[in-house]
């Protein structure tokens, strides 16, 4: 015979929670809210910690300066800086933290072709172009190009091109400053020959130990892997056509973005919105099922909303985790309606949550597809993996919501990895434009 645990009036103690059912309902300990409000905390302060410099702008930020080491001489740029309107680093060093950054994941194709049917890469590939060492005298400044990119980068006759590398100049004429270097920039993984001033004013890596962008993958300083210069004076790399750089496949990713927070400000709404309702259905649900539950909606929610932005796009934060957390309360407080007088309360309590989740949603950084596809997720989780739902054929039902989920992971994964879909008109329907220039 099974025994029964007779129903006990709530205590006092928890006046001001949302308490759905009878206390025989909380029969297990809330280590995984606690822990994971533990987590959430130090990766706020490890996120401000390591990301940098942080900007409080909202509006994205205009600059322009004169630059004086170009091969056409002083000359005005323009860069766009783009602020975390969340309050924290910027989004090179979100994807280095551990965002969900796409290229840092698979076999990318756009940067591969990219790579590969660059002019420059094809001429030196064939053995038509020759890498030689572009000087302007007059200006004091020198860089390893190839004869037209030496012609296409300089003003008339201001420079002269020598069919020797700029690094293997003899003692005596090596007087021209050798500054012309590769600069990776930002989250675009292209590669720019600049001066080092240059590359700081539009937040790029400059990189002094090489000397053309052949020899440099952007990718690798994006993703936070271990950097390989290629020495271009591998000429069996050149001759087998071997240019293509490595791929990075960091999985792993797809778990670290849920307790990846975009800044303080979201960080600290999610915690105080999230770990009360956290902390109730873990009590009546257990430690496995909660854990289950806040993994799979997060992780498929970043997985599908990263299908419906650009290729280059991050997604990050525990949106979509705490809308699947949301959905299964929902699915509880209706199973308990029976055992409970104040369900309309609950449940507006619930309602709201997820009103705000998506209002956080229709701000920059933060994926509404994400947080819509986390929702539906939290249904399917719903039924089945809470226990005692009442419903006939139950465990029909249980073994269906698993297969959907099943197939949708599987149809996502391969969607994600071999169809890499880029959504630019997405952002339309993920970005309200409450501010001027937020969702650029």
């Amino acid at each position: 015979m099974t025994s029964q645990i007779r129903p006990t009036a709530p205590s006092s103690n928890t006046r001001g929670l949302v308490v759905p059912a009878a206390g025989s309902d909380y029969k297990h300990w809330p280590v995984f809210t606690c822990a994971y409000g533990l987590v959430q905390i130090s990766m706020m302060i490890w996120v401000c910690n390591r990301g940098g410099k942080i900007s409080n702008a909202l509006q994205p930020i205009r600059r322009s300066r004169l630059e004086t080491l170009t091969f056409r001489g002083p000359t005005v740029i323009n860069h766009t800086e783009y602020p975390n309107p969340w309050y924290g680093p910027s989004e090179r060093s979100l994807v280095q933290l551990g965002a969900l950054f796409p290229p840092c994941m698979r076999t990318e194709h756009r940067y591969n072709y990219q790579f590969a049917t660059s002019w420059s890469n094809i001429q030196l590939r064939l053995g038509r172009e020759k890498l030689g060492c572009c000087e302007a005298e007059t200006l004091n400044i020198a860089g390893t190009l190839t004869k037209k990119q030496c012609q296409s980068m300089s003003a008339p006759n201001m420079t002269q091109w020598k069919e020797i590398r700029c690094s293997q100049r003899r003692t005596g004429q090596n007087f021209i400053a050798h500054a012309i270097r590769p600069c990776c920039d930002a989250l675009a993984s292209k590669c720019h020959m600049t001066s080092p001033d240059h590359c700081v004013f539009i937040g790029g890596v400059y990189h002094l130990h090489a000397e053309h962008c052949y020899q440099v993958d952007c990718l690798a300083f994006s993703c936070d892997a271990d950097p390989e210069v290629r020495g271009i004076d591998d000429d069996h790399l050149l001759s087998a056509g071997v240019i293509l750089p490595p791929s990075y496949h960091q999985w792993w990713r797809f778990l670290v973005t849920i307790y990846l927070p975009h800044g303080i400000v979201d960080g600290t709404i999610l915690n105080l919105l999230g770990l009360p309702i956290c902390l109730i259905i873990e009590r009546k649900i257990g430690l496995l099922r909660m854990v289950l539950v806040h993994t799979t909606a997060g992780v498929g929610g970043h997985l599908i909303g990263s299908l419906c932005s650009e290729s280059t796009s991050i997604t990050t934060g525990g949106v979509p985790s705490l809308a699947g957390i949301i959905v299964i309360s929902i699915i509880y407080s209706f199973r308990a309606q029976t055992q409970s007088s104040r369900i309309l309360l609950y449940l507006s309590g619930y309602f709201f949550s997820l009103v705000v989740l998506f209002i956080l949603s229709s701000f920059p950084l933060v994926n509404n597809f994400s947080t819509f596809s986390g929702l539906i997720l939290g249904i399917f989780l719903g039924f089945t993996y809470l226990p005692n739902l009442k419903l006939r054929r139950e465990h029909v039902v249980r073994v269906t919501c698993l297969a959907v989920i099943i197939l949708v992971f599987i149809i996502c994964l391969f969607i994600f990895y071999e169809v890499q879909p880029s959504c630019s008109w997405c952002m339309k329907f993920s970005c309200v434009f409450f501010v001027d220039g937020w969702c650029e």
